[in-house]
């Protein structure tokens, strides 16, 4: 069989609907909550985390999935095809490499696995590896999937507004001093996923400066096909922006839609934080 298998992690939100339909096969990420470690989606949800959180002092902390996680999932892929394209949340913000590659071992000459970083987490990761799939199902070989994702990873833009300067603490993306000068005069900070790391970016102070910042992101694009508002617990925000996005002319055509993420992204940017990925799409080809 000649078939490509794709392979993510649940850091893609993928729900379980959208795997099976895609034929995608995920491995669940842990994430520390406290002094339990959980597995994402197996025996913790995003409503049970949540209530975790705002229940502990010690911050989460995001864990690749196990290697023997890995060598369950490529069992299964190695029963569906010889080939396998496995991507994965950015290796910036959790590397997975050398579980991978230990994990594909025991299946040498059985199973070629071709990692991909995405570079991305949470929507955009799960951009490419829809793409990826639906690549696999038409027929496209293994160098045609990986080359086309690795093309298309520049193309995706992560920005989020979080309340959690504390998670910002905690990364080492702002002092501690700043966290709690932040906090006396309500900061509201923004982070940008770039070259797969999250970057502090510029700070307001109203609600309304949030909603025009992210409005200006998008429409500063000179070109995209894909935009998701995502957001958890700012659902008036959410509809704010929403209301202004779809009134933009240049949205008219293009896929815009508005979700909740999951337990991965919520680990960097905290329980209570709104934002956008934008996939711009691919550069016409010139001949």
């Amino acid at each position: 069989m000649d078939k490509v298998v794709i392979v993510t992690d649940s850091a893609a939100e993928l729900t379980l609907e959208e795997q099976e339909e895609l034929g995608v096969l995920a491995v669940p990420v842990r994430v520390q909550v406290g002094r339990k470690i959980y597995k994402d989606g197996v025996n913790i949800n995003v409503r049970q985390y949540l209530n975790l959180v705002r229940n502990v002092k010690q911050l989460p902390r995001l864990f690749p999935p196990t290697e023997d996680d890995f060598y369950n999932v490529y069992s299964q892929a190695v029963k569906r095809g010889k080939y396998v394209v496995s991507i994965h949340m950015s290796r910036r913000l959790v590397n997975m490499e050398r579980l991978i590659n230990a994990a594909a071992g025991p299946f040498l000459g059985r199973l070629h696995v071709a990692y991909v970083d995405s570079r991305s987490i949470s929507r955009g990761q799960a951009e490419l590896v829809k793409y990826a799939a639906v690549m696999a199902a038409d027929g496209a070989t293994l160098g045609e999937i990986v080359k086309t994702v690795h093309n298309m990873v520049p193309h995706v833009y992560q920005y989020y507004y979080t309340t959690a300067l504390d998670y910002m603490e905690r990364d080492n993306l702002i002092s501690p001093a700043q966290a709690i000068l932040g906090r006396l005069l309500e900061i509201k900070p923004f982070l940008l996923l770039e070259e797969g790391v999250m970057v502090p970016l510029e700070k307001v102070i109203t609600m309304e400066q949030v909603l025009d910042k992210i409005y200006q992101f998008v429409v500063e694009f000179s070109r995209f096909e894909k935009v998701f508002v995502q957001h958890q617990g700012m659902e008036e925000e959410t509809e704010a922006i929403l209301r202004m996005l779809e009134s933009y002319p240049r949205i008219k055509g293009k896929e815009l839609k508005v979700e909740t993420y999951g337990i991965p992204l919520a680990t960097y940017i905290g329980p209570l934080a709104l934002g956008v990925t934008v996939y711009e799409g691919m550069e016409p080809e010139l001949f």
